[in-house]
């Protein structure tokens, strides 16, 4: 992993796709349970592997962590149980879970790079007085190919996947955006993706 520390944020645990994704990334990375954080499912059960959100519970997070949030996503925002939450909103949350700083906020959530949805959460995170280097989102519905860690995002990369065994992908200019933050941050291991002069 490029990052030194990495934690999930699971924002539907109610839907099993977002949940397996959660999983898959946590298995991934091999990021611990007490980095692993939920919402509260509807029925009240315990996710397993997974620490309920609660306010303050980012603070560890500085500019070497990556954030990843998994939800579904449209455009305009995450999606929720069919409810959209626009950047304004999400940037409340990050704030009220404590979050100060991070270097990478990673959606893991269809077409939350196909607009505006990236540009405007940087702002917002910086008029709350928080830093973030990068944010990245996938420009299309995306999806786990074949039950893999490989993501996919879009048709033309599905077929890239199928073509080369999962060895290849499209590149990041079809796949995601990628958006600079208010912070100068590179990650600790050398990444073509967050270079402060080469944006996508």
């Amino acid at each position: 992993m490029k990052w030194k520390q990495a934690a999930i944020i699971m924002l539907d645990p109610n839907d099993p796709i977002i949940n397996m994704d959660s999983y898959a990334w946590k298995q991934r990375y091999r990021i611990p349970d007490q980095r692993c954080f939920t919402l509260p499912h509807a029925s009240g059960c315990k996710i397993r592997g997974f620490t309920p959100i609660t306010e303050g519970c980012l603070a560890f997070s500085d500019l070497s962590t990556k954030l990843i949030v998994v939800s579904h996503g449209l455009p305009g925002g995450v999606s929720i149980g069919r409810k959209i939450i626009d950047a304004a909103g999400v940037s409340s949350w990050f704030e009220q879970w404590g979050m100060r700083e991070a270097g990478l906020i990673a959606f893991r959530g269809c077409k939350l790079g196909a607009a505006g949805f990236l540009q405007e959460l940087a702002t917002m995170i910086a008029a709350r007085r928080m830093g973030v280097g990068w944010l990245i989102g996938y420009r299309h519905a995306a999806r786990q190919w074949r039950k893999t860690w490989h993501e996919v995002s879009g048709e033309r990369d599905a077929r890239v996947r199928e073509a080369t065994g999962g060895h290849g992908k499209c590149p990041d200019s079809y796949r995601v955006r990628i958006v600079q933050g208010n912070r100068a941050v590179t990650p600790g291991v050398y990444s073509r993706r967050y270079q402060l002069e080469t944006l996508v």
